[in-house]
């Protein structure tokens, strides 16, 4: 009898807040999932404050409910106003405080700003998630040597800010 077995990478929390792991076995050619309750509680943040810069699209928006869902005050920023504006109201809908409040990661003075609000506001940040990014699909050797420099000043430099 051959068994195959292939672990998805999957970890959930169930009602409980016990993270679930599931595994995908198939034998005979059916397949089974069982389920293995991992022995860790849910995460609390409460009393947090996060900012997550990037934080208004993709997997910064996605990290930024996580953080507001384990209970963090959550500042979601990007460089623009109308995003900011969604992504801020996505967070208090979760219960939570949140600020509107612009920034680039390619200028300095913007993230000098956005800290100066968030303390002003919320006393201190505890987490900073830097997620902004941005990308262009084409063929990297069909990029533009400007492109390719707004890339790099964007996801490489703009991290060191």
């Amino acid at each position: 009898m051959i068994i195959l077995a292939q672990l998805l990478v999957i970890a959930r929390f169930s009602i409980t807040g016990k993270a679930v792991r599931h595994r995908k076995v198939e034998v005979n050619g059916n397949t089974f999932l069982t389920f293995i309750r991992m022995a860790f509680s849910k995460l609390d943040l409460t009393g947090r404050v996060a900012v997550v810069i990037g934080g208004t699209s993709g997997i910064g928006r996605a990290i930024a409910h996580g953080l507001a869902e384990a209970g963090a005050d959550v500042v979601p920023t990007s460089r623009r106003a109308e995003q900011v504006d969604v992504a801020a109201a996505e967070i208090e809908s979760f219960g939570r405080r949140s600020l509107r409040v612009t920034s680039d990661v390619s200028d300095k003075s913007s993230l000098e700003t956005l800290l100066n609000e968030c303390v002003t506001a919320f006393g201190k940040v505890d987490i900073l998630v830097n997620s902004a990014g941005r990308t262009k699909r084409e063929p990297t050797l069909d990029l533009a040597e400007e492109t390719w420099n707004e890339i790099m000043e964007t996801n490489l430099t703009g991290t060191l800010r």
